[in-house]
């Protein structure tokens, strides 16, 4: 029944089986039948469509990554032989970019965080600056 019309309820279900066999199924069983319909549409239902909206909130969210090694920054057509260090906040795109001597590590993760943050705040409208 569910494969020909997948949208129907489990109370609906249970009417039907309580008219067909009388004295087989009671109202207790509803419970166990709700959950059945439930699993059977997650198994076997027709697709549904998934959107992961993202809305970026004002002086709330930041991205931070290094660049790869595989992937290499070039300059001029010459390869920057540095890894770089990029924050950029998800609401206007503001960004900061530093240059890591080295590897990627804490040390270079948090000389690029703090900078980066120590230049982000006086670039934030007034009323998104941190309280």
């Amino acid at each position: 029944m569910l494969e020909a019309k997948p949208d129907l309820t489990g109370t609906t279900l249970l009417d039907y089986l309580q008219e067909q066999y009388p004295e087989h199924y009671d109202q207790t069983i509803l419970r166990t039948l709700q959950c059945r319909v439930k699993q059977w549409r997650a198994l076997y239902g027709p697709e549904r469509e998934v959107i992961f909206r993202q809305q970026a909130v004002l002086a709330q969210q930041g991205f931070s990554d290094f660049t790869h090694p595989d992937n290499p920054v070039t300059i001029q057509s010459k390869a920057f032989p540095h890894l770089l260090y990029q924050f950029r906040l998800a609401y206007s795109g503001w960004r900061s970019v530093t240059v890591v001597q080295g590897g990627e590590s804490y040390a270079a993760l948090a000389t690029g965080l703090q900078r980066a943050l120590q230049r982000a705040v006086p670039a934030l409208p007034h009323d998104a600056h941190p309280k």
